[in-house]
């Protein structure tokens, strides 16, 4: 059985660029500002852009990336903090 190739979302045809290295639908970028808010997505996409320049890093989905790591992450929840914003498991 032959593996199937890794489509990383800078190279899914579906996926709009928010950030210079980062990429989703704009299904998933909806989904994100519903659940915490348009600020807030804006600033798990900054934070996510930035660790991928910064490292080199690649993610198959970038949404993913966010839902995983970066709303638990403590530039995000510093931000939170800072801006009087909900902390993520606080919206769900």
């Amino acid at each position: 059985m032959a593996k199937s190739k890794k489509i990383y979302s800078e190279h899914n045809p579906k996926n709009h660029k928010y950030a210079d290295f980062v990429y989703m639908t704009i299904e998933e970028s909806e989904k994100l500002e519903r659940q915490y808010g348009v600020y807030a997505t804006e600033k798990a996409i900054e934070i996510l852009n930035n660790h991928k320049g910064a490292h080199g890093q690649r993610y198959v989905s970038d949404y993913m990336a966010i839902k995983k790591w970066v709303v638990e992450s403590d530039s995000f929840l510093n931000w939170c903090v800072s801006n009087e914003t909900h902390a993520p498991w606080e919206l769900m």
